[in-house]
């Protein structure tokens, strides 16, 4: 029993000695946060502490390996062997507990990284939101011009705000600028290829601007196709008024089309 608590105490001692050692030639410092946010610097005896319970937690499950007999632990080659391994667990301790620090610090920074963008990216939403609101208000009393600057603060906050981008068209077409208008419904079916309101209106705008009926019809099929609203849209739109006899066209808004 005596040489178990001996061989406890040399371990630890030994263990804390390689600690001191690794922590001296690091200038590591060793920081505690008590409850309340309160912090304790303990210096060197932090790296004796690590050292000391890394030696020992060693030994706890390596100890049978490296055979030490603990009957002879007062022989001078057994006390050496001892020594030396303790003073090398201690400080290998150290190093290990500065890696799994830098991987827990690197882990809980990408957290809180993760958690900012999510953030920012919800107030960023939220308020392109508000403004795409205000300028639905405008649109609905027929105030265009006011509708569009509410839609360009949207898309300040957020480029890549489909829905600023397909309303924003819509605006622009009731005040006669058709061209502008198609270029917002290519910019939002660029970020969403399947985005059925911009694809119905950018053929509206094709057709307004006298586009081939083919390219017209490839935007076209494609919002029917993702709803059937449109094909009926399409039956009463006066923005077809070009095509509205084309058989391409008739033979499309009057067939239900399937995805």
């Amino acid at each position: 029993m005596d040489n178990i608590i001996n061989e406890i105490f040399i371990i630890a001692g030994f263990g804390g000695a390689g600690g001191f050692i690794l922590g001296i030639s690091n200038d590591s410092t060793n920081t505690i946060i008590l409850p309340g946010g309160k912090k304790i610097e303990l210096g060197f005896i932090g790296d004796v502490a690590v050292g000391a319970t890394a030696a020992l937690a060693f030994f706890s499950f390596a100890g049978s390996i490296i055979n030490i007999d603990i009957a002879y632990i007062n022989n001078t080659s057994e006390m050496l062997k001892l020594c030396s391994i303790s003073v090398i667990a201690g400080f290998a301790g150290i190093t290990l507990l500065e890696n799994l620090s830098i991987k827990l610090l690197n882990k809980v920074e990408k957290k809180v990284s993760e958690v900012d963008e999510k953030i920012h990216n919800f107030e960023i939403a939220s308020n392109a939101k508000n403004f795409i609101i205000e300028g639905e208000f405008c649109v609905n009393n027929k105030q265009y011009s006011e509708a569009i600057n509410f839609y360009n603060y949207a898309l300040n906050i957020d480029p890549n705000n489909k829905v600023a981008l397909y309303k924003k068209g819509f605006a622009l077409k009731r005040v006669g600028n058709f061209k502008e208008a198609l270029t917002c419904a290519d910019k939002a079916i660029d970020i969403d290829p399947e985005y059925g309101p911009a694809l119905y209106n950018r053929a509206c705008y094709k057709t307004i601007l006298g586009y081939d009926i083919d390219e017209i019809l490839v935007d076209l099929k494609k919002a029917i196709s993702r709803s059937n609203t449109y094909r009926i849209w399409a039956q009463k739109d006066d923005d077809f008024k070009k095509i509205e006899n084309d058989p391409k066209f008739r033979e499309l808004i009057h067939n239900h089309i399937t995805k």
